[in-house]
Order: C-alpha cells, then structure tokens, then sequence
C-alpha cells in the first residue's frame, strides 16, 4: 500500500512537471502541437498499433519493423526515450533558441495534414553517416528519420544521441549543416554523454545549443562553436564549412576568398578553390603567395576523385561572389549559381578499393556538406517560386525537379529523377 501511494506520488509530481515544461517551453504552439509533446513526455514506448511494415508507438513515432532486425526490440524504447531526454534537455534552459527548437519537437509530432514520423533502419551511403533526418516537402508525406545499422553495436546512450540529432532536421528549416546556425550537433552533445570530446567541451556544445546569437556570423557563435568543435573529434570539419557561407556576406572584398583558402588549405576542396580563385579573381602579394602555395599541393589517389567535384563548389562560390559584387538581381545571381551546382554529382563508390573505403566515406561526407551550404539558399529560390505558382508537381514538373534537386543537395544528397528520391 505505501508503495503504490509512493508510485502514485511520483506520477503526480512527473506530471506537474512536464505540464510547467509545456507551459514555459511551447506558449505559442497549436493545441495539437502540445497535446503531441503531453503525449511523448507520458509514454513508455510501448506499440500501440501496427499499420503493415509500421508499428506505431504511444509516443506518436511510427517505426518500421525492419528496425528490429537492424538493432533490438527494445528500439522503439529507445527512439522514445532519446525524445523525452532531448526535450527536457532543452527546457532545462529556457530561451528563445531552445524554444524554437521544442516547438519544431511539437509541430513534427502533430502535424495538422501530415502522417506520423517515421523511424527507417537502412545502410546509407557512408559509413560516416550515422543517421539522417529528411523533413518531408509534400503536406501529407511522413517526415523520417534512418538510422544505420552500422550503429547496432553501438551503447543505447549513442544511439539515442544520434536519433535526437537527426530529429532536429525534421524541424523547421531542417538545419542543415554549414549553410545554418548549427543546432543539432551542438545540443546532441549537449543532451547527451556519448563519443570522445575534451574537457570543457560539453559547456561549449550547450552554449551553442541554447545561446540567443544575433545569426550565424554573430562574432561570439563563431567564437564558440570553434571552441567546441576543437575539443569534438569530427566536429571540426562542422566548423570549417561554415565559413564558406560568408560568400553571402562578402560584398566586394576578395580577402574573403584569401581567408577562405587560408581554412582549408589541408583539405582537397581548398586546393581547387586557390586554384580557381587565381584564375578568377585579382590578388597581390601575400595573399596572392598564400594561395598559389596551396594551389600547388596535389591530390591523393582517393582525393583525387573529388576535384571536379570541388572544382563545380569552388567555381559556384565564386562565381555568386563576382555576380552580387557587379550588382546583378538577387535572383539572376542564385540562378547563375544553381546551374552550376545542378550539373554536380558526388563520385561514386563502386570502383574504389575496399582498403580506400574509410577515407572516401570522410571525403564524401565532407563534400556533401560543403554543396549543401550553397544549396541551402538556392533552394530557398526554387522553394518560393514552386510555392508561388504551383499546386500539384504534375502541374510545373520543371520547377518541381528544380526544387527536390536543391533539397536533396542541401541535405548533403544527390536527386534520383527516375525515383524521385533524395539519393
């Protein structure tokens, strides 16, 4: 009898509790957006339906039953609980950046037109990849999440950090690595005690996770996320890109270029961008000798599959520099851009030996997300003339295919036409 009366006590004050979180976390949020977070907050990831290949769990995820086979049966706890974990992690710092993010949680679980989000287990093109979070652009298509069985034989604490990372890109604009604040890596290492970092490095991630910056280029988000990403093995590559996104903001000033190759001097990508930017652009002195130095250095024989990849990056940045720099229209400027990114495509992996696999997965990754930082803003083009005059795809097929190829590159994928599927 005390026992149950203790039980009941505790159930009494968790339920007090997630209601002051709601109330503090999701003010503005749709009634079914709040009912959606009560409802993960109380459930125990327990399936309460099957719909087919899906089972559908009391914390409004649906998961599909190949998950099983990939991981365990207890996935769909562990989907629930990385969820619960994440957002009481959030609330635990009330601001207007961690309430975004709770009402981006709210929204993608009670989507007013869309069906539940979906949980996928399936091998993805990288073994770098541990997950990926793919917000849906059709109104009545399910938001999903896949989750790489290369983890399976990872700790549960690793796996749900990565579930709640690759929630955060359902939300709102997706954010995307490099071309947005960065949000999802940042508060997955925040929420959660899971891969190596230094000391210090967890102050650094919740910073970055739940500051209220001025934007992306605010001088103290830069500061911090540097210090994090420099106490986060394989974060720091996160950090690096974000600089190429300071093209928006370059205005006439070539140094810019300079400072870019200047990042990524050791890396593949900057070597064909000091190449095109001799070729481009107009330097002097030490700049001009800072550049040709790094323009000199060769490829590996896996890297060497990237150049012309690199070179379409590099030549696309530039290219939106020298057009915004003469004044051209805002728009003239993201079209001239997206054709030069429309005709580039990842290498494929089927000829590279096996003994190569693990540095071209690390290259490809790193590559995808430098494309996806340029995309991101052409693909707010084509996203905002689709919106504009199309109802149906079937209707403007030309700026359908516009808009799903800039998706799907923002989100560091190729398009496959044939399938109509990020790739």
């Amino acid at each position: 009898m005390l026992l149950s009366f203790f039980s009941a006590e505790r159930g009494m004050a968790a339920r007090d509790s997630d209601e002051a979180l709601l109330n503090v976390m999701c003010q503005d949020c749709s009634p079914k957006a709040r009912n959606a977070l009560k409802r993960l907050l109380a459930a125990k990831g327990d399936v309460v339906a099957t719909k087919g290949e899906y089972m559908v769990l009391d914390s409004g995820i649906a998961v599909n039953r190949e998950c099983l086979n990939a991981f365990s049966e207890t996935l769909p706890a562990t989907v629930t609980t990385a969820l619960q974990r994440g957002l009481r992690c959030l609330a635990a710092t009330p601001a207007e950046t961690t309430r975004m993010l709770v009402s981006e949680m709210a929204s993608v679980l009670g989507q007013e037109h869309a069906a539940l989000p979906v949980v996928l287990c399936r091998t993805l093109v990288s073994r770098q990849m541990k997950g990926m979070g793919v917000r849906s652009e059709e109104r009545r298509k399910s938001p999903y999440i896949v989750l790489s069985p290369v983890m399976s034989h990872e700790d549960s604490e690793y796996i749900q950090a990565v579930v709640f990372h690759e929630f955060i890109h359902l939300g709102g604009n997706g954010h995307p690595h490099g071309a947005q604040r960065e949000l999802a890596t940042p508060c997955q290492e925040c929420c959660f005690e899971a891969g190596l970092r230094g000391a210090g490095a967890r102050d650094f991630a919740c910073r970055v996770c739940t500051t209220d910056y001025t934007d992306k280029f605010d001088p103290v988000y830069i500061r911090d996320l540097t210090s994090w990403a420099r106490l986060t093995p394989g974060s720091e590559f996160i950090a690096r890109i974000n600089r190429l996104d300071g093209v928006r903001r370059a205005g006439g000033d070539v140094r810019f270029f300079v400072e870019l190759v200047r990042e990524f001097r050791d890396h593949p990508f900057g070597f064909e961008l000091a190449s095109e930017v001799l070729k481009s652009l107009s330097l002097e002195g030490d700049d001009a000798a800072t550049v040709r130095a790094v323009a000199r250095k060769k490829h590996g024989h896996v890297t060497k599959r990237f150049a012309a990849f690199g070179r379409s990056i590099a030549k696309a940045a530039i290219l939106r520099f020298e057009l915004a720099r003469k004044g051209e229209d805002p728009q003239r400027v993201l079209e001239a851009v997206s054709d030069l990114l429309e005709r580039s495509t990842l290498p494929q992996k089927g000829t590279v030996p096996r003994l190569d696999m693990p540095i071209f997965y690390k290259y490809y990754y790193e590559f995808a997300l430098l494309r996806g930082v340029l995309a991101d803003e052409v693909y707010g083009l084509w996203r905002a003339r689709f919106d504009a005059v199309c109802g149906e795809s079937a209707s403007c097929p030309e700026l359908y295919r516009k808009r799903r190829i800039f998706s799907c590159q923002k989100a560091g994928l190729d398009y496959d036409v044939a399938g109509d599927v990020c790739q």
